[in-house]
């Protein structure tokens, strides 16, 4: 659906649009797009045994820095909640 590949290819996580949403609502994201498991699959994080877990349970701003600072491919994903408008 072009809709959605437009929806998709415009929805990027940068700070501002993550401080939109609560905590919770940062990590439902983060899992329903994978990012959870490629932030913990990654080789630097392993070796200093960071996990998403331990990132998640600190403060909002210190999610949303580990976010943005760790390179994952978002293009594919919108949050649900946008998707289902159209």
């Amino acid at each position: 659906d072009d809709k959605v590949a437009l929806l998709t290819a415009a929805w990027i996580p940068s700070e501002g649009v993550l401080k939109a949403y609560t905590s919770q609502g940062i990590k439902g994201l983060c899992e329903s797009a994978g990012f959870d498991k490629a932030f913990n699959d990654d080789a630097e994080n392993k070796a200093a045994k960071v996990t998403f877990a331990k990132v998640a349970a600190k403060s909002k701003g210190d999610l949303i820095k580990a976010i943005t600072s760790f390179s994952f491919d978002w293009s594919g994903f919108a949050p649900d909640t946008l998707l289902t408008h159209f």
